[in-house]
């Protein structure tokens, strides 16, 4: 799975992300894992009870965001999406974007986020730990997928590791599982301008 596709009309990028961002990102979901800091829930649409913000992914997962950034960018330019500055000479977007937020769901069997879209450029979901295969499909005939506008991905643990980037505004629903009783990991957050310009912050 590489580079920016296309299937009925919508684009979005699904790849395998960088084994060392990985890894690191394993350790830090494990850690929120043990905090048991549920800080996510009530700002999240959906019937998950364990979520968690990410507020330390600099020191915990250093790269990554340089890696968003860079994912959305190639999104941003292959979809034609408007900017409120001009460029001269680049078509480079990245130091006009920044990571608005990131969180951890632990997603239990039953658990699913029904079709709702987000706020910002981009949006994404890391597939940390996908606990079940196609067995999910074939034998429980419960489809434990992720569904991106009329598109139903057949997600199972071949997709851990893969980060799936799409418009914000792009309609989006997880399915719940029934096959296992372990928890599905992943990891979700947004793209959005920095509206005060590339050198300065703004909240």
């Amino acid at each position: 799975m590489d580079n920016v596709r296309t299937q009925s009309n919508l684009s979005f990028v699904a790849e395998k992300i960088p084994q060392d961002l990985y890894m690191d990102l394993q350790t830090y979901c494990n850690k929120r894992r043990k905090d048991e800091v549920w800080n996510y829930n009530q700002r999240l649409a959906g019937a998950l009870t364990q979520q968690s913000g990410l507020g330390e992914h600099k020191h915990e997962c250093p790269g990554l965001e340089n890696y968003l950034l860079y994912t959305a960018a190639k999104l941003w330019n292959e979809i034609y999406l408007t900017c409120p500055w001009e460029f001269t000479g680049t078509k480079d977007p990245t130091p006009f974007m920044k990571l608005h937020n990131l969180w951890v769901n632990y997603q239990k069997p039953g658990d699913y986020q029904p079709m709702h879209n987000h706020s910002g450029i981009a949006s994404f979901v890391i597939f940390v730990d996908i606990p079940y295969g196609e067995d999910e499909r074939t034998v429980h005939r419960s489809r434990g997928a992720f569904q991106l506008e009329s598109e139903v991905l057949p997600v199972d643990w071949t997709w851990n590791g893969v980060i799936l980037m799409f418009p914000s505004s792009s309609k989006h629903a997880v399915y719940p599982y029934k096959s296992t009783e372990k928890e599905r990991i992943t990891v979700s957050g947004n793209i959005s301008w920095n509206v005060e310009g590339p050198d300065e912050e703004h909240y």
